[in-house]
């Protein structure tokens, strides 16, 4: 089981706007981003994508980015996690890197 610590590492880790733009092309909107959400039919620009967080105006659908992952890939919360903690390289029992800290700082 992930548990919540290991939820943050990979939050911090799997930065959502990388992740989100791997699939749906996104467009700079000041600070944010903006696409075409994955979740609906979307002809225009719904889905908004912050440092932390992703929310379809049209839809409705929101959350993180283990979120994110479970809705796109239609899987449960904890396999999301796991994906994500694959995709990149997050461990359980090890703190997340400088670096990892320094670009969340940013």
């Amino acid at each position: 089981m992930i548990d919540k610590a290991t939820a943050e590492r990979i939050k911090d880790a799997a930065d959502i706007v990388e992740v989100v733009g791997d699939y749906v092309h996104l467009t700079r909107r000041g600070a944010n981003y903006m696409g075409l959400c994955p979740f609906h039919n979307d002809r225009h620009p719904s889905l908004y994508v912050a440092d932390d967080h992703f929310y379809c105006f049209a839809c409705g659908a929101h959350g993180d980015v283990i979120d994110f992952a479970a809705n796109f890939f239609d899987l449960p919360l904890y396999e999301a996690a796991q994906r994500l903690a694959a995709d990149f390289g997050v461990d359980a029992n090890q703190p997340p890197t400088k670096e990892v800290l320094e670009k969340r700082r940013q």
